[in-house]
């Protein structure tokens, strides 16, 4: 895969465009595909922005002591992979505790008890553990 171009690059294609070469001139001289040089000037034309985007970062799926609780269970059986050890970590612990405000959302609303809050969440743990 080629390097990026520069912005001197895209100003060069934009500034060349807009004196009225054809693209495939642009493309001789500036030695930029023209597929690239379409991309910018396509950019060019719906913004007016010819800066690089970069891809957007994505949020974290997991925290800092989740990774950790992870490569310690990972680092307890070596051999197993580790996509098996985090997907057992995640149903473990994200699913228990989505099941916990989930089972007291349920019992809130009916009004259940205490005592019976807690079972239903003892039963519902169980289930996940199986």
């Amino acid at each position: 895969m080629p390097a990026p171009l520069r912005r001197e690059q895209r100003e060069q294609i934009i500034a060349l465009k807009r004196s009225g070469y054809k693209v495939t001139e642009i493309e001789r001289w500036t030695g930029v595909s023209r597929k690239c040089i379409y991309f910018w000037l396509r950019r060019w034309e719906e913004s007016g922005d010819i800066s690089a985007h970069h891809r957007a970062v994505y949020q974290r799926a997991t925290t800092a002591e989740q990774d950790a609780a992870i490569v310690a269970a990972h680092e307890a059986n070596p051999f197993k992979p580790t996509r098996e050890t985090s997907s057992e970590y995640i149903i473990r612990h994200v699913c228990v505790s989505v099941c916990v405000s989930v089972c007291l959302t349920v019992c809130l609303s009916v009004r259940i008890s205490q005592p019976l809050f807690s079972e239903t969440i003892r039963a519902t743990l169980l289930k996940l553990s199986k």
